[in-house]
């Protein structure tokens, strides 16, 4: 289809094809298929507009050519006419011939809906243009589809859609003439039954459906209208026989009367082409008289009353008035004459109102019908309209003419009972018969009323007056028949004003006649009217009908007797003449009422009143002469007053302003009628009348040329002159007040009721075209009565204005006048389209669209002038009237959508300060003044204004987005550098000015932008400004929040530190998940695409400022972040020389830190450690060891009396982010190794904090694991013993340290460095050749042991007890027991053990001091105060002092920082000050630390509560480092030494109260005692306290029921067990030992409650058992002693097995397991 023949390129193959598809196709291909038809449509039509086109210009060249023949040459010469193109002519014509079949097959009722819905469209798009007969047969066809859409498409291409079932139209709804085909090859085509030309496929009427027939017998109708010669006979004959078939089948007497849906609307349609063939051919009456045709006069009669639609019985009855009125077509001649005989006897009108009669008159019995009614009233109203008809035209009258007028007078009386009927349906058909009855053709006067019909209708008036008050007000108010009903009123008024009657028939007529006119004008207001306005216009209407009705030439009227009242009298508007009566009541009385209704419904009626005289006397010159027409003309000043205060009435409605600007166009249009046939003064008159108006629009030089422009003192002094001083009084007090009061407008009318009117007057002066001013009002109304078809034609420009205004009544012409000013009018127009007032912008919106015709139209005349329209709307967006910039700013809002960087005038970018001048301004200055502009608005006094800038600020926002976007950049612009000159120009402002302004609105817009701009705008683009984008996103991040949520957290903090953290969670959440964080993102991931110097030297700087200025803990936060998405995506940023803080980097890094330790909230302070870790591992390594030395001196600072928390945690944090986030820094230490000698062992040490101890656990493990990658020699040591020196100096200061929390921290290390042996002998090497090495490790640990032993043997013995000091005690013996344990000495050499062995030197602490023989103070004095001696560090340690200044740190000093404050590694550990401890003296001073041993030294308090813990920890020490030297000799010695006192200690009774013993106490001695035992001990006559037997029976003391304490019986079983273990065999095997040692085990049985006692009572017997054996001698010696006992034993032991604790049962299962060899 795409060749070059032509032919071939209208084929309908594809056509066919797709047709076929859609009626084949399933339901899924069905859409594919429609859519592929849709576009092949579009294609037919395009070439055939194309075809057209190039066919009128060859007859466009044709008739130039004619016209001028001196053309032809150069026409011939220039070029030859294309042959394709009548050949393309001719191909269209047989596309129409091909497409018919297969159209008419796809719109087959069998066919899809779809199909046919196809085949309307190509009907009504392609065929119609080509073959529009054609065409119009498969519309009408298609019309009564079934299928809603299809049948609407078909009505649209008939042009049917809006006006079936109202009146027969040949125009559209615009006023365009509806194409039709001839109608006599329509009636061929369609309604012919001869089918000897038209091909039997094509359906013919009767094959339509009902609706299809009522749209072809439509389309007929308009068809005939539209022909010139009224239709051929041959054409209306075949039409007339359709109609009358189709009525044919709704006669009763052709059987049941059809009543569905689809045939009513037939009946209907039928009757109303009846009626138009009828009305416009006289053949088709004839036809109908003569009775050629099926139906006659006498069917339609009947017709009218039996029919069972109303609408089909009206019109069938003004059918049959059509025939009565034409007396031609009766045969009523007799002798040349007009027979009125034979009129009634012919046409049978005498039947007909009797008929119509009878049925009126059952109304008034319950027994009627209404349809016959209806019918009855419409029939009788047309034969009586056609009997007055007649009797005006025949002056001689019959005998049966007067028989049908007495009957018609008895049914106007019929009718006028119907008037009040209940039923709304006859009410409103009865009073429609009245105004058909006494309506009378388009003459000047009125019928003069046959006096047979004055009884009538005096009765008809009459009832007519009490059915306007009966449902015109109160209770049965009907809006419906009060419409009805007045337009009744005002036929029979003027029917009524010439009269044949007699004198008291005239007085009684006459008499009802002002009632009627006084309901008339009592509707007015009235609860009807409120319910619909438009009844206004028909009372107006009618009293103007009723005015004018009668006004012959010569006329003279009765004048009242009385003078002109000064205030409105009813008596003397009764007598006036109805002409003056009516202008006379509307001005003085309805104008000037209190009630706003009857004001508002005063201006219909003017405009009906002056309408009528302008219209008339357009059309004929000598209607100025008539009475209302010179009464209007001596009242004109008035009437036009009057629009004008109802035009400025606060109360106004829409219909009554509108009335008032079609009203004052009138009373121009009849000045300029009256102007063309009066003398000068009239014309003079007409500039009068227009500079009044002007005036009255505020268009005036006294007072600054507009009312607008009017000043406050202008306007009191206008309202002076105009006699309204005590308005002015009033307004100069509401002022005192401080109300401001609305000024502008002249006459008392306001600013906001004349704003519209004042700028059309401002419009017509400046086109210096006053008469422009009322084609510009008639324009601006937009009410849709105004367009219907009952008043279009009454108040359109044409009608009102005539032929001397016609040039500016027509819209086309309007335009033309415009169009040199529109460059200066658009402005004004757009910013009163926008206006604050309601009235103002609809009026003017209503004149926009009539000038510029609205839509594309309108943007084409805005861009046209779109430059100076922008700049004029800024000047007026900073006018001193908000009014004017509430206009500008919404006017401006919607002409800069969607412009170009041309379309705003193009060029290049300028600077921040610089001001263009008018005439030079480029796109990008016209942004900055539109940005300048939108700030100002938004930062308003009035709110209206403020609102309008929001408007604005959002147009503006979205033009700036677009223009800084190059994706959205048009490709053909000239300058391809506008997004970058956009950018760098908008951006500054926004950072500089728009983040800065006091407005809060104004701040929000100037984010909300720059986000725009940094989603769309390029790295380049934005690198000028980048740095200080970032840092105004930054500090915008707090300063755009609500400080509400500050006040909010705060007080949140005072009740739950949980509810500040959450608060602060949810703000961080707030601020990360807004725009601004992701315009702040951006821009950071643009950074690595701008300039390196860029980057360096002010991004950094923009950072660390928004982190130290920042006021919001939002800003900070983002700080931070923005810190670590660089670090990760751009370390290059922080690449800086020096380590100085001129370093930007360093002073950043310093900048988060201290940011951090100030911080409140954890996820803020989160974030910035975060950053500070990661800038770290790019900062210099020496910046960073020096500030974590500081760190270091800061949390040392933060302990002790200036205990901080909050510091520590800072601290610790810190450290751990270096060690996490910058691991790499721990490999380079320095000169120094700061890492090693300072952070890792305050790390070590401050994993016990409990603030701070998870962190410093992190550093420990992560910067460790680091450190520990040096080289181990040839044994893999622990990280703690590399760094155990400075570890050790570490833990010694904190152990001297005054906080007793310190000295907790320093033992619980130290037990850990115990428990890992790093305070312990070195383990033996495999390798043989490495004892000096090994050697050489046990001296570097036996040397920090050794410090430490001594510190804290001095701590113990000289300082009071402190919470946490029996860890200093428990730690002091661990290390000793691990240097003193056997298997862990190394041979004879005593010189690496940090502690003395000699166990005999019971007077020394330290070797040779004599501690013990000198004399000290006592840890605890007698009767001392116990919160001196045992309080809280809390309680003592004042919190003096926070640290958290900043400390001035010089970053480069670097690695010397350490020099003034670190000692050599061998200096450090040289111990030579350090004095050795003495194992017995250790020993001894934890005796006494457990034990008050001195009876003369006793005190209450020794063994307090609050001391108790330390006093058990002190002998628990004592025997762990008893039980760690087991060497015989050194005991025996000690417990030569110790035995006394423990023994006394053991021996007191717990339960006497006079002891004061605790029972923890006496049984740590017990495990003191139990621990001293060696082996082999035995009674050496020495000792007493070695005799086995006493121990034995002490124990069993202890182990009896008597005893209450637990934890003794226990010690003393565990005692017990030890003796058995040690004691020598032949002290073991005493019968009383035994005895007492197997009565121990049995008393296991009555301790129920504790399992721990049962346990270590049957551990006395397994020992026993072990004993005994038959390996040596001695074993079988005590096997011996034991047999007799076995039976007691096994009974213990077997009895055990049932305990419920399996420890217990598993001790007892040993035992029977030992003694199941015992013989």
């Amino acid at each position: 289809e795409t060749t070059t023949n032509a032919q071939t390129s209208i084929s309908i193959n594809t056509a066919s094809m797709l047709f076929g598809c859609l009626m084949n196709e399933t339901e899924t291909l069905k859409p594919r298929a429609i859519a592929a038809l849709d576009s092949l449509l579009a294609a037919y039509c395009k070439l055939f507009e194309k075809s057209s086109s190039s066919n009128a210009k060859v007859e466009n060249v044709v008739d130039i050519l004619q016209s001028n023949p001196w053309l032809q040459t150069a026409h011939t010469t220039s070029g030859n006419h294309d042959p394709n193109e009548s050949q393309m002519e001719f191909n269209f014509d047989r596309l129409s011939n091909s497409l018919q079949p297969l159209l008419w097959n796809a719109a087959q009722t069998t066919q899809p809906k779809a199909s046919r819905h196809a085949a309307a469209k190509w009907a009504f798009k392609l065929l119609k243009p080509s073959d529009l007969i054609s065409a119009c047969h498969i519309l009408s066809f298609v019309s009564g589809d079934k299928d809603v859409i299809s049948a609407s498409v078909a009505k649209d291409g008939l042009g049917l859609s809006y006006q079936l079932g109202d009146e027969i139209m040949i125009t559209s709804n615009e006023g365009e003439e509806i194409l039709t085909p001839d109608f006599a090859e329509f009636v061929k085509v369609v309604f012919s039954s001869d089918d000897t030309n038209i091909s039997s496929w094509r359906p013919k009427y009767w094959d339509f459906s009902p609706r299809g027939q009522g749209v072809a017998l439509r389309y007929g109708s308009m068809c005939l209208l539209s022909d010139l010669y009224g239709g051929d006979e041959e054409a209306v004959s075949i039409y007339l026989s359709r109609i009358s078939e189709t009525l044919q089948t709704f006669c009763v007497s052709s059987g049941p009367t059809r009543k569905d849906r689809d045939s009513i609307e037939l009946l209907d349609e039928a009757s109303i082409c009846l009626a138009c063939c009828l009305k416009t051919s006289q053949f088709a009456r004839q036809a109908v008289v003569g009775k050629t045709s099926i139906l006659s006069h006498e069917v339609i009669g009947e017709l009218s009353l039996t029919v069972p639609s109303s609408k089909s019985r009206r019109y069938l009855a003004s059918a049959l008035g059509y025939l009565l009125e034409d007396i031609s077509i009766w045969n009523c001649l007799v002798d040349g004459s007009f027979s009125g005989k034979e009129w009634v006897h012919h046409s049978t009108v005498e039947i007909i109102i009797k008929k119509c009669l009878k049925k009126l008159n059952s109304l008034s019995t319950d027994f009627f019908v209404v349809s016959e009614i209806h019918g009855a009233v419409f029939l009788g109203s047309t034969c009586i309209r056609a009997l007055r008809l007649l009797a005006d035209r025949e002056k001689s009258h019959s005998e049966d003419i007067d028989n049908c007028m007495k009957c018609g007078s008895k049914i106007l009386s019929a009718l006028g009972n119907g008037l009040l009927h209940k039923d709304e349906v006859i009410g409103n058909a009865c009073s429609n018969g009245i105004s058909i009855a006494l309506s009378c053709n388009n003459q000047k006067d009125v019928m003069v009323l046959n006096k047979l019909l004055s009884d009538g209708t005096y009765e008809a008036l009459r009832l007519l007056s009490m059915a306007l008050k009966k449902f015109g007000h109160g209770d049965l108010t009907d809006a419906n028949r009060a419409s009805s009903l007045s337009e009744a009123a005002g036929v029979i008024l003027a029917a009524t004003t010439v009269r044949e009657s007699p004198d008291d028939v005239g007085k009684r007529v006459g008499a009802v006649r002002l009632e009627c006119v006084e309901a008339l004008f009592a509707l007015l207001g009235s609860s009807s009217y409120r319910k619909d306005q438009e009844i206004g216009l028909i009372i107006g209407e009618s009293l103007a009908l009723y005015a004018d009705s009668y006004s012959p030439m010569g006329a003279t009227w009765s004048q009242p007797t009385q003078p002109r009242p000064a205030n409105f009298e009813s008596s003397y508007a009764n007598e006036l003449p109805p002409h003056a009566q009516v202008i006379y009541t509307v001005l003085e009385r309805e104008n000037k009422s209190n009630s706003p209704h009857k004001r508002n419904a005063c201006a219909p009626v003017l405009l009906a009143l002056v309408a009528r005289v302008a219209r008339i006397s357009h059309k004929d010159s000598s209607y100025t002469k008539r009475a209302l027409s010179l009464e209007i003309r001596e009242h004109l000043v008035d009437i036009q007053m009057a629009f004008l205060s109802l035009l400025a009435d606060p109360k106004s409605k829409q219909l009554a302003r509108e009335s008032c600007c079609i009203g004052l166009s009138a009373c121009h249009g009849f000045s300029l009628a009256t102007s063309l046939t009066s003398d000068t003064n009239h014309r003079d008159e007409t500039k009068i009348l227009n500079e009044r108006l002007l005036k009255a629009f505020g268009q005036t030089t006294k007072h600054g040329g507009s009312a607008f422009m009017e000043s406050r003192h202008q306007h009191a002094q206008r309202m002076r002159e105009n006699g309204n001083e005590d308005q002015a009084s009033a307004v100069s007090m509401m002022e005192d007040f401080g109300m401001e009061s609305e000024v502008g407008g002249t006459a008392g009318l306001g600013e906001a009721a004349l704003g519209a009117y004042r700028e059309m007057a401002n419009a017509a002066i400046m086109l210096d075209r006053p008469d422009i001013l009322y084609s510009l009002m008639l324009l601006s109304v937009s009410l849709p009565v105004w367009t219907a078809s009952t008043f279009r034609g009454l108040y359109s420009a044409s009608s009102l204005l005539g032929s001397e205004g016609c040039s500016s009544g027509k819209t086309d012409e309007i335009k033309k006048a415009l169009m040199p000013y529109l460059k200066n009018l658009i402005p004004r127009l757009l910013r009163a389209c926008n206006d604050p007032n309601k009235q103002t912008r609809e009026q003017m919106e209503s004149l926009w669209i009539g000038i510029t015709g609205g839509g594309s139209d309108a943007r084409s005349l805005v861009n046209d002038h779109l430059l100076s329209t922008i700049d004029t709307l800024m000047e007026d967006a900073t006018n001193k009237l908000w009014r004017a910039r509430c206009g500008a700013c919404n006017a401006l809002a919607e002409i800069i959508v969607g412009r170009s960087f041309q379309d705003l005038g193009g060029g290049e970018a300028v600077a921040l300060d610089d001001y263009p001048s008018k005439n030079s301004l480029t796109a990008t200055s016209r942004l900055l003044l539109l940005f300048r502009v939108t700030v100002r608005s938004l930062d308003d006094v009035r709110l209206t204004v403020r609102e309008s800038g929001e408007s604005l600020s959002r147009s503006l926002r979205s033009l700036t987005i677009r223009l800084c976007d190059p994706k959205t950049s048009d490709p053909n612009d000239i300058d391809s550098s506008s997004p970058a000159a956009v950018a760098s120009t908008v951006l500054p402002w926004l950072v500089r000015k728009g983040l800065n302004q006091s407005c809060q609105e104004a701040v929000g817009f100037a984010v909300s932008t720059i986000l725009g701009i940094v989603e769309v705008a390029q790295p380049k683009t934005l690198q000028p400004v980048l740095p200080e984008l970032i840092g105004s996103l930054l500090m915008a991040m707090s300063g755009l929040e609500p400080a509400a949520l500050n006040y909010l957290q705060t007080r949140a903090a005072a009740q739950d530190s949980n509810r500040f953290e959450q608060l602060e969670r949810l703000r961080l959440q707030m601020a990360q998940s807004g725009p601004i964080s992701g315009a702040l993102t951006k821009c950071l991931e643009m950074v690595k695409s701008i300039d390196s110097d860029v980057q360096k030297s002010a991004v950094v700087p923009q950072i660390d400022s928004a982190l130290r200025c920042g006021a919001g803990f939002a800003t900070r936060a983002a700080a931070a972040d923005a810190v670590s998405m660089l670090c990760t995506q751009c370390p290059s940023v922080f690449k800086h020389a020096g380590t100085s803080t001129s370093n930007p980097t360093v002073r950043l890094l310093r900048a988060l830190y201290y940011a951090s330790e100030r911080e409140q909230g954890t996820g803020a302070r989160t974030k910035m450690i975060f950053a500070f870790g990661n800038l770290a591992a790019l900062a210099p390594g020496s910046s960073v060891r020096s500030l974590a030395l500081r760190l270091c001196q800061r949390y040392e600072l933060a302990t002790g009396s200036n205990d901080d928390p909050a510091a520590r945690v800072a601290v610790a944090t810190a450290l751990r982010a270096i060690s996490v986030r910058a691991s790499n820094q721990f490999g380079d230490g320095g000169s120094n190794d700061i890492w090693v000698k300072k952070v890792l062992p305050l790390a070590y040490l401050g994993r016990n904090d409990k603030e701070a101890g998870s962190l410093f656990q992190e550093v420990w493990d992560e910067g460790g694991s680091v450190a520990n990658m040096k080289e181990n020699g040839p044994f893999a040591m622990q990280l703690q013993e590399k760094i155990l020196p400075h570890l050790t100096k570490v833990l010694i200061g904190a152990l001297d340290e005054v906080s007793w929390d310190r000295r907790v921290l320093a033992c619980k290390c130290l037990d850990e460095l115990c428990h890992k042996n790093i305070l312990a002998p070195a383990p033996r090497s495999i390798h043989q050749d490495s004892f000096e090495d090994l050697r050489q490790r046990n001296l570097y640990r036996a040397s920090s042991s050794k410090i430490i032993l001594s510190t804290c043997v001095n701590l113990i013995v000289s300082s009071r007890v402190w919470v946490g000091k029996e860890d200093l005690v428990k730690t002091t013996a661990t290390i000793a027991g691990n240097w003193m344990s056997q298997e862990n000495v190394s041979g004879d050499d005593y010189e690496i053990n940090p502690i003395s062995k000699n166990g005999t030197i019971w007077d020394d602490l330290f070797v040779n001091d004599s501690w013990f023989k000198k004399t000290h103070e006592s840890i605890i004095e007698e009767n001392g105060d116990l919160n001196e001696t045992m309080v809280e560090p809390s309680d003592v340690v004042e919190n003096t002092k926070q640290i958290s200044e900043e400390v001035a740190i010089d970053f480069s000093e670097g690695d010397k920082i350490l020099l003034s404050e670190d000692n050599d590694d061998e200096e450090m550990m040289d111990s030579s000050s350090s004095y050795l401890v003495t194992y017995s003296g250790l020993c001894r001073i934890l005796l006494e630390e457990g034990l008050q041993i001195s009876p003369k030294a006793r005190s209450k308090t020794f063994y307090s509560i609050d001391v108790l813990s330390y006093r058990a920890a002190s002998l628990s020490a004592l025997s762990h480092l008893l039980k760690s030297f087991q060497h015989a000799k050194y005991l025996r010695e000690l417990y030569t030494k110790m035995a006394g006192p423990l023994i006394d200690i053991i021996s007191s009774d717990s339960n006497d109260e006079n002891d004061n013993i605790p029972p923890l106490i006496i049984a740590r001695a017990m495990d003191c005692l139990g621990s001293s035992m060696w082996k082999g001990i035995q009674d050496d006559g020495e000792n007493t306290f070695t005799k086995i037997d006493l121990l034995v029976k002490l124990f069993l003391k202890h182990c009896r029921e008597k005893q209450i304490a637990w934890t003794i019986r226990e010690a003393s079983a565990m005692a017990a067990t030890k003796l058995v273990f040690c004691a020598e065999g032949s002290a073991l095997r005493r019968v009383e030992v035994l005895h007492d040692l197997i009565s121990c085990s049995e008393l296991c049985f009555k301790d129920k409650k504790f399992w721990k006692v049962r346990c270590e009572k049957l551990k006395i017997l397994k020992f026993l058992c072990k004993r005994a054996g038959k390996d040596s001698n001695e074993m079988q010696l005590m096997l011996e002693a034991l047999l007799p006992l076995k039976e007691k034993m096994t009974r213990v032991a077997k009895s055990s097995l049932t305990d419920s604790e399996s420890k217990v049962t598993s001790v007892a299962s040993e035992i029977i397991s030992s003694m199941s060899w015992w013989p």
